[in-house]
């Protein structure tokens, strides 16, 4: 039988420690060595983003990405050709320009009222945009979409939170349509007459909440929708219940799993879903059809 001699084990540890002060004394004496990352070159994105609202003007933002590590700047494509068809009639859309801040910004629009979005439910409209990026490249896009009719917000409902500030949840109620997939976008707006304090450099309150959700188990049932305890007694509060498409409730999905995964190690990378296809394009085409609901809070 073997026995472990205290002498030799207390030798080999110390010897272990000497052997490591070494090694640190050394690595403390070397310089930093740099490494060097090669970057991807960024292959840009034509994005396109359009939103057909009944009564108003067709309107398509034309813009090219920008990589992650590039200045943050907006890319403003000018000379893009821009239609969009009915089946009957094409509307070719032309760019005027836009100062938001100090970002020069543009959308493809037409200001003449014929070409304004109808109340065509079910219609097939047709995007087809051609345009050249910064580098020359030549990149073509084009999506479907269509109209949904509005769905009401039947009621609502109010109860306080019962704190010092008395804020009160709202509760909406809609009738889902019955036998069919159906997608919705809840928005809850208000002026700004808030009492207290806003956060800094906000002036107003407006789309304080908003979310969608699906009918996946209430087909053709009376759906609750509702807020958490934001709203003051007494204050006027616009519910906006937007009917939107499957395509338009992935894209939001998807660009809100990437927007909170935005430069963080731990989440895979995120890409955007939409319906905008083509080689090296993406973005969303969609109708938006929505009912606008006045809701006033009990004093």
């Amino acid at each position: 039988m073997s026995h472990l001699n205290p002498k030799s084990a207390s030798g080999s540890w110390l010897g272990g420690l000497f052997i490591i002060a070494i090694l640190l004394l050394n690595s403390s004496c070397r310089p930093p060595k740099i490494i060097e990352v090669k970057l991807p070159k960024h292959d840009p994105l034509l994005i396109v983003e359009s939103y057909l609202e009944p009564g108003l003007p067709k309107t398509v933002i034309v813009q090219q990405s920008t990589g992650y590590f590039d200045a943050p700047e907006v890319l403003v494509i000018q000379n893009a050709l821009v239609t969009i068809s009915d089946g009957i009639k094409t509307d070719t859309l032309t760019y005027t320009p836009l100062q938001i801040g100090a970002f020069q910004f543009g959308v493809y629009t037409s200001l003449d009222t014929s070409t304004f979005v109808k109340e065509e439910y079910g219609k097939t409209f047709t995007l087809n945009v051609e345009a050249q990026l910064k580098n020359g490249e030549i990149r073509k896009a084009t999506a479907t979409t269509t109209l949904l009719p509005a769905v009401p917000v039947l009621e609502t409902t109010h109860i306080f939170d019962g704190r010092p500030e008395n804020r009160a949840y709202i509760t909406g109620y809609l009738q889902d349509p019955v036998g069919a997939k159906n997608y919705y976008r809840v928005i809850f707006i208000t002026p700004g007459t808030s009492k207290y304090p806003l956060p800094p450099g906000q002036t107003e309150r407006d789309s304080v909440i908003e979310y969608t959700l699906a009918d996946d188990l209430f087909d053709g049932q009376r759906i609750p929708f509702g807020s958490p305890p934001f709203f003051e007694p007494g204050e006027v509060v616009q519910i906006k219940l937007v009917n939107i498409t499957k395509e338009y409730f992935d894209y939001l999905v998807s660009l809100e799993s990437a927007v909170e995964g935005n430069g963080s190690p731990f989440v895979e990378p995120f890409n955007v879903k939409g319906n905008v296809i083509g080689s090296g394009v993406t973005g969303i085409f969609t109708g938006l059809s929505y009912t606008l609901y006045r809701d006033t809070v009990p004093e």
